[in-house]
């Protein structure tokens, strides 16, 4: 149907868009333009086009970082093993102690011991050269520790904590590597902070007396240095203490809190902004010492919940935050698990890690006993890692950051590696080491780069490498903690129902009463095992047995389903008979168990399985058959009325 209708047109002049230049990106609309460093002509059509390109590109990117690119790992790229030597970096006259890449890897991290003298240094993972050294401690430094960084700031600055035993623990700045230019361009590579103007060097303190928690603040330097590395707390444990081993919790960047383990035996949590002791003295269980030893190591799981710690006695403790409660209240943390191993026991603890997905517990201890936990249950995950010498020196292990490896020093003056989940050696040995235990090791976590150092003596850290386009790297992907978690769920529910089946809980098909009574009888053979069942991780082609157990399962199925018919049926009389049948049929059933018994419940046969019938499903089969001829004959005779051969 037609009806009238108007149109509004309007003609007006507009402005042509401008076409904008762009660079460093691609066009994300029809008036963006990419301009290039070189034009096209010059690339293609030009003698030499290509030597010129790459030439522009090296002038522009210093030859270090094309080198770093080429030991970039990838986001679920497995890591490689780095065994080539890149550099030595020097430490001081007595060497380093501990050693730990930054958390976004610009820097590493070594607590260096020269003379009378404790700094830390801070060198370029690029170039590999010195950035700043931090200088305040009057006493061996044990530990260092990163602050997770937002990835989404790069030019923020970092956090890192040093545990030391000179009773402190101090918390420095350091300007991120965007904020500084390159090493050539630095006037000087050492921290702004001087001997003047740190307190334990002859500098005035902010109070009188101090106490436990006392935060001495350094002053930066002038507005014309912006990018030195400052101190910015010093967290003081009263009555003194050596202080091991120190770490931030994972979820608390905004507001940091930092847990500390002494000689004293206390786990202490610090608000690192105000540089005071959480609560009132920040010790966890209301002041209670549960270590009776000295505390030599301590991690955090990775969602926060649940902190480590290891003592001097072979004692691990597992503390987990109550639920909906603020990490830093100290009374929120209560004793979860004490894992007191036996190859542990009266073995010091040197080190506890988390895996990077949370799976498992890495502990290692004095005289060669690396151990892996799992977090569910708290028992080993196999045997252990053995090959590395360790009696008494305090050497540490680590994961790789993937997870896949297991790294460790040793007295013996070189690191060794294992596959994490079977606990065989893995890789080749490296070329190089130590006269001296190697005491620490430290795994980038976006580069193919290991660093390894050792102490009591004039030893650089050695720094190794693996080249991505010298290596196979089409290897399988690393999985995520999602799929980790998914395949877990998976397999605790197939454990679930073959158990629920093994016990005789479980039925074939909708769960009656009559048909879990004949389930029974099939899986008698599973429940006869004192141990839960475990499913083969493969079974050799040649072998029958799946298909031979489902045609069982599928054919019990269907008989119990007769069965049930025949109990519906019937009548008072006939229904009581034909529960007899029924259980007598069960009966028989169950004496012929050794022909139903699953592949699950017998090792894996080298021969193919015989290609025999399943006798006791015929034998029951041809009682029902003769059960079904004479119920009717039956009632009959007893006055009852005849069940309908239709219905049974």
């Amino acid at each position: 149907e037609r009806y009238p209708s108007s149109l509004s047109v309007k003609v007006a002049a507009v402005n042509r868009p401008d076409i904008t230049t762009i660079h460093g990106k691609r066009p994300s609309s029809v008036f963006n333009q990419e301009v290039g460093e070189l034009e096209l002509a010059e690339v293609g059509n030009t003698k030499g086009g290509a030597a010129t390109l790459r030439e522009g590109i090296a002038a522009e990117v210093p030859a270090a970082a094309i080198h770093a690119a080429r030991r970039h790992r990838m986001a679920r790229e497995p890591c490689l093993i780095p065994t080539d030597l890149v550099c030595r970096l020097p430490t001081g006259s007595n060497g380093c102690f501990h050693v730990q890449f930054s958390p976004n890897g610009q820097y590493l991290a070594a607590a260096c011991s020269d003379g009378a003298l404790f700094p830390i240094k801070l060198f370029d993972t690029v170039t590999m050269s010195l950035r700043f050294t931090l200088s305040g401690h009057q006493s061996l430094v044990y530990e260092l520790t990163w602050l997770a960084c937002d990835p989404d700031a790069p030019d923020e600055s970092l956090t890192l904590a040093s545990a030391s035993a000179d009773g402190t623990v101090r918390i420095w700045q350091i300007p991120s590597q965007g904020s500084l230019g390159s090493p050539k361009e630095l006037s000087s590579p050492v921290s702004g902070q001087t001997a003047a103007e740190d307190e334990l060097l002859g500098a005035r303190s902010l109070s009188g007396n101090r106490k436990e928690g006392q935060v001495s603040k350094v002053s930066e330097l002038g507005d014309d240095n912006d990018a030195a590395a400052t101190c910015a707390a010093i967290l003081h444990h009263s009555p003194p203490t050596y202080v091991y081993t120190a770490q931030f919790h994972p979820h608390t960047r905004e507001q940091p809190i930092l847990a500390t383990g002494a000689y004293d035996g206390f786990v202490r949590l610090w608000d690192v902004v105000s540089g005071t002791p959480c609560g009132k003295t920040g010790k966890l269980d209301l002041g209670r010492a549960q270590h009776k030893a000295n505390i030599n190591s301590i991690c955090f799981t990775s969602d926060g919940n649940r902190l480590i710690s290891g003592d001097a006695n072979g004692v691990v403790i597992v503390w987990r935050l109550e639920t909906g409660r603020n990490p830093s209240n100290p009374d929120s943390w209560h004793v979860a698990r004490k894992i007191e191993d036996p190859d542990l026991k009266g073995r010091a603890i040197t080190s506890v890690q988390v895996r990077p997905m949370d799976r498992t517990l890495l502990v290692a201890a004095q005289q060669s006993v690396i151990r892996l936990f799992e977090l569910r249950r708290y028992t080993r995950v196999h045997a252990g890692f053995f090959g590395a010498p360790v009696s008494r020196s305090l050497v540490r292990a680590t994961f790789s950051p993937d997870g896949q490896f297991v790294v460790s020093g040793s007295e013996s003056g070189k690191p060794f590696i294992w596959h994490a989940t079977s606990g065989e050696p893995a890789g080749p040995p490296w070329s190089l080491g130590y006269p001296k235990p190697v005491s620490s090791i430290a795994w980038h976590p976006e580069q193919h780069l290991a660093a390894f150092c050792a102490f009591n003596g004039s030893f650089p850290i050695l720094v190794f490498e693996a080249l991505r386009d010298t290596r196979d790297v089409n290897a399988v992907p690393i999985k995520t903690e999602a799929e980790v978690k998914e395949e877990d769920e998976e397999q605790e529910l197939m454990l679930k129902a073959v158990n629920a089946f093994a016990s005789g809980s479980g039925s074939f098909g909708r769960g009656t009463r009559d048909r879990r009574d004949s389930a029974v009888a099939v899986a008698t053979p599973l429940s006869q095992t004192d141990s839960p069942v475990s499913i083969p991780r493969a079974v050799p082609s040649t072998s029958d047995a799946p298909s031979s157990f489902r045609k069982a399962s599928l054919r019990a199925r269907r008989l119990s389903e007769r069965i049930q018919s025949l109990d519906e049926s019937s009548d008072e009389e006939g229904q009581a008979l034909s529960n007899d049948k029924k259980r007598s049929a069960a009966g028989r059933l169950s004496n012929n168990q050794e022909d139903l018994s699953p592949p699950l419940a017998e090792p894996v046969l080298e021969s193919p399985m015989p290609q025999t019938p399943v006798r006791g499903i015929d034998s029951l089969r041809e009682k029902l058959a003769r059960a079904r001829a004479r119920i009717p004959e039956t009632n009959q005779a007893s006055g009852g009325e005849g069940t309908d051969d239709d219905d049974l």
